[in-house]
């Protein structure tokens, strides 16, 4: 980490290069961003101490004022308003936090607003609250403009570490502070929350709203939501995760009123059935990404969408929903640009009259452009269904098969002979226990552009498979062998040789591994290991 006066060092030479550009160039936002982020890496950890202490530390903060590097003070501020460049050459009011001497006072003042404004924006919604109790001018920019809140992610309320707490009140008060800027709304679970907890929002006209996402928030109604949806007509994005108020009929409205809509999750909403999907055709949104994961609907729902969303979806998550079946496959086929699918614990054994590896063979030749695949805790999968998808489905790099009791070495010799293995950065064979080492051997050291590879409780990794993986992969970063009871350790130590080796310039912790409930892998390995990938990139119940 650079030190302090390394980072002010920095500060300055930003600042003569703002002072040497005219009015109007387009480099100034980008020079004005990056000493934000300087001045962020410098005081930005205070910020969560107390006012007093945040007051001192942010007029240290500002002792590179443009009166100590000879810089022209309007030439710095180039386009601050008049009234701005009054309050910098103004004598400061002390600071309702007591601030320890005038002259830091005089620091604090001397930070340019549009700087300032610049700083608060990288600042979490916490340390915004926090940096309102700095000093009088500091709450005055904060109050001033709302632009500062308009991103609104309450998702550090739900923190054990946080003294505030999500509450109608304080949705009440960060309302007012947004006002009509409102870009982003996060609203994590929180038992205090009403149905009105949204009501104050819904008092602005929210055009750019765009992004709303809430979670567990049981008390919060589909009406509700569909009186918020009416204030932000441009609502590109929703998120609705365990709502249980969410029915049928509220998500029908919103569909058809959200027009600009682009991705909508609606995971683990269980009221949600068929029938929200129904009756659509005053819809205008072109979805792009949807996730219906846990919700109960039929595959007649996924045949319906088609109508809409063939051309315009890429991304659909639909594990978990118990009532789908085969014929999901033969729909998911008529969405042409689907890129990423998730299929977790789809019932594969219906219906019975069609053949599982026909509707695969349906699915990969209509769904070519597909990247990224998952289907978990499918025990119906077999090797044939997943040779299709590797033979037509040129693009795939990710993909995710766990608990797959059918997948045999067939799979990944077929990887080895095509050249898939070229593309793979993300695999999960969790729990297949019919792949052996004999395969998995000579593809672990195909395995060169690899990012991630479960492999846990695969009784076919063993200690040379493990040092194939670590030996081969240029972009490993996260290894999991839990669970694998014939992995011994010896792997692990020249594995991990062989990767450092292969990334001399590169920072031994970018790798995370995952070796816990391996009682037979020896503490000293484990103690090696924590020693040079560092003890928090190390998950382990020993050692």
């Amino acid at each position: 980490m650079e030190d302090r006066l390394t980072i002010n060092n920095s500060i300055k030479t930003l600042f003569k290069r703002i002072a040497s550009l005219p009015a109007g160039s387009t480099l100034l936002s980008s020079l004005y961003l990056q000493t934000a982020r300087l001045l962020l890496r410098v005081g930005h950890k205070t910020l969560a101490l107390q006012s007093i202490s945040m007051a001192v530390q942010a007029a240290d903060a500002c002792k590179w004022k443009p009166s100590n590097f000879n810089i022209s003070v309007d030439r710095l501020l180039l386009q601050a308003t008049e009234t701005h460049k009054r309050m910098h050459q103004e004598p400061s009011n002390l600071p309702d936090t007591a601030v320890s001497t005038s002259m830091d006072t005089a620091y604090m003042l001397g930070l340019p607003i549009e700087v300032l404004c610049m700083v608060l924006k990288q600042l979490l919604v916490l340390d915004l609250v926090r940096a309102s109790h700095v000093c009088k001018r500091w709450r005055r920019v904060l109050m001033d403009n709302p632009t500062l809140w308009s991103k609104l992610d309450c998702s550090f309320l739900a923190s054990s570490r946080s003294k505030l707490r999500i509450s109608n009140q304080m949705l009440e008060w960060l309302a007012r502070r947004s006002r009509q800027t409102l870009q982003l709304l996060i609203v994590p679970e929180c038992s205090r929350l009403t149905a009105t907890s949204l009501a104050p929002f819904r008092s602005y006209r929210l055009a750019g709203l765009s992004t709303i996402v809430l979670t567990n928030n049981s008390k919060i109604s589909g009406s509700t939501l569909v009186d918020l949806a009416r204030s932000a007509p441009n609502l590109a994005s929703l998120t609705l995760d365990t709502m249980r108020q969410l029915d049928s009929l509220s998500l029908r409205i919103l569909l058809i009123r959200c027009i600009h809509l682009k991705e909508l999750y609606i995971t683990n909403c269980t009221a949600v059935t068929s029938s929200a999907f129904t009756h659509l055709e005053k819809m205008q949104c072109s979805l792009v990404k949807l996730g219906l994961a846990g919700c109960s609907i039929s595959d007649s729902v996924i045949e319906y969408l088609a109508g809409f969303w063939c051309q315009s979806l890429i991304a659909i998550d639909l594990s978990r929903c118990r009532l789908l079946t085969r014929h999901t496959l033969l729909h998911l086929a008529l969405f042409k640009r689907l890129e990423s699918v998730k299929i977790d614990s789809l019932n594969l054994s219906l219906p019975k009259n069609l053949s599982i590896q026909d509707s695969f063979l349906i699915f990969a030749e209509g769904c070519s452009s597909l990247s990224t695949l998952s289907m978990r805790d499918c025990p119906e999968l077999t090797s044939q269904c997943i040779l299709y998808i590797l033979q037509l489905c040129d693009s795939l790099s990710t993909l995710h098969i766990p608990g797959s009791a059918q997948i045999n070495d067939q799979v990944l010799l077929f990887m080895i002979m095509d050249g898939v293995c070229d593309r793979i950065v993300d695999l999960n064979i969790s729990q297949c226990p019919r792949l052996t080492s004999s395969a998995l051997l000579p593809f672990a050291s195909k395995l060169g552009h690899i990012k991630r590879f479960i492999a846990s409780s695969c009784p076919g990794i063993t200690d040379n498979i493990v040092q194939a993986v670590l030996s081969a992969s240029k972009a490993l970063e996260y290894l999991d062998i839990s669970l694998c009871p014939n992995v011994r350790g010896s792997g692990l130590h020249e594995g991990i040789q062989a990767y450092l080796n292969n990334h001399p310039s590169s920072k031994s912790s970018g790798l995370m591994l995952n070796v816990s409930s391996n009682p037979q892998i020896r503490v000293e390995t484990i103690t090696y290991l924590k020693n040079v990938l560092g003890e928090a990139n190390v998950a382990s119940h020993i050692g």
